[in-house]
């Protein structure tokens, strides 16, 4: 994953259809996995991040009343890719891709970014999408990674920041990780 040239955003989301654990996971296997896997492949992208957002965070895409929540996906189509011809090709269920620079990513602190640059944390981003990609892929198709088994793999991001066995989870009682 390459540093996003952050005039270089299309931004559009994919209304999740169910917000159980096993449908939520089936339908980043449908919906959104072989999308960037194939923008990957063909050299189509430089970066993608995706996060969880209500309507509030889509820029007026969606009316106010909806109450949906949505993958709120961003991609970095490489140099040579034209922005418009990028929007027309992606999926139908990327719902009104939007060319949308990006900057400030809120409660980071660019002045302890690299060069204070924002597109370093927007990086950080991607690759953090990248890995519950990778987390997802790395399970039998048909299985959903339960509360501790996806917490004994934050431990692995928590513990060498020095955050082992601080942060905590409260599914159904907690777990320390």
């Amino acid at each position: 994953m390459q540093i996003p040239k952050l005039d270089r955003i299309v931004d559009t989301f994919v209304l999740i259809k169910s917000l159980k654990p096993n449908e939520y996971v089936s339908q980043l296997r449908s919906d959104l996995i072989p999308v960037i896997r194939s923008l990957e492949q063909n050299g189509s992208i430089i970066w993608y991040g995706f996060l969880i957002h209500d309507q509030s965070q889509l820029g007026g895409r969606v009316p106010a009343t909806d109450k949906n929540l949505y993958l709120h996906v961003r991609l970095c189509p490489s140099d040579n890719i034209d922005l418009e011809e990028f929007k027309k090709e992606l999926p139908a269920h990327f719902q009104k891709p939007e060319v949308i620079p990006v900057s400030k990513i809120a409660g980071v602190d660019p002045s302890i970014l690299k060069e204070q640059n924002w597109a370093y944390g927007w990086k950080i981003h991607g690759e953090m999408s990248e890995w519950v990609l990778r987390f997802i892929d790395a399970h039998e198709d048909q299985s959903t990674p339960h509360a501790n088994q996806i917490v004994q793999f934050l431990h692995f991001a928590t513990n060498p920041l020095l955050l082992g066995g601080q942060s905590l989870l409260f599914p159904n009682g907690f777990l320390r990780f």
